[in-house]
């Protein structure tokens, strides 16, 4: 039977603020790092498509469902979210504590970045046709890994590079303005960090 799998970045927070975010990039599975797949079935999602539900909507409720204790179905969590459009309500009403989640997946992020530093600069250098010098030179900077990630990915879905995304960040500008300025695809940029993420993970 066909599924649909859904991946989620580290920073689980992506469900309940701007999507746009850098918290919001989807990530391949990788052994110790803090990552959930979730799985839909075809006929699941293709039903709930068909009641009129966004597949933004449906991810967010698969992402309470998954967190959940409680016995309940996407259709149930969907039906509360309509009456109460509010995510981190309809999280809250099926005991899914986002703040909790979101400490839990930054600290084991941080350890899965310390863990594999070395292997993450030099995908990045060789991704970005940059030496492994100009990347760490940005780690020494206090530039975190989760952001080159994601400059990385910028710069190659709007056919810029590194150094370009990196000075716009150090003008002081957010994950989301860049995005909005150089007028990214949001689908596109995070099919990029899947592909950068799934290149780190192939890395020996």
């Amino acid at each position: 039977m066909k599924k649909i799998l859904f991946s989620l970045m580290v920073m689980i927070t992506c469900a309940f603020i701007s999507v746009a975010s850098v918290e919001a990039s989807p990530e391949p599975e990788i052994k110790g790092q803090p990552h959930h797949r979730l799985i839909i079935k075809q006929s699941e999602l293709d039903a709930l498509l068909k009641k009129g539900y966004s597949k933004h909507d449906i991810f967010h409720a698969l992402f309470i469902s998954e967190h959940s204790k409680q016995k309940t179905t996407l259709e149930n969590i969907l039906q509360y979210h309509k009456q109460h459009p509010s995510w981190k309500e309809t999280a809250k009403h099926f005991g899914v504590d986002i703040e909790k989640i979101k400490k839990e997946h930054r600290e084991a992020r941080n350890r899965f970045y310390a863990t594999h530093k070395d292997k993450i600069i030099n995908y990045l250098a060789t991704y970005n046709h940059t030496s492994k010098q100009t990347i760490q030179k940005y780690v020494s900077k206090n530039e975190d890994l989760h952001f080159l990630i994601f400059a990385s990915a910028i710069a190659k879905v709007s056919n810029k590079n590194l150094d370009q995304i990196m000075r716009l960040h150090q003008e002081g500008k957010s994950p989301h303005e860049i995005v909005k300025q150089l007028k990214i695809d949001r689908g596109k940029l995070f099919k990029e960090i899947r592909t950068i993420h799934d290149g780190i993970q192939e890395q020996k």
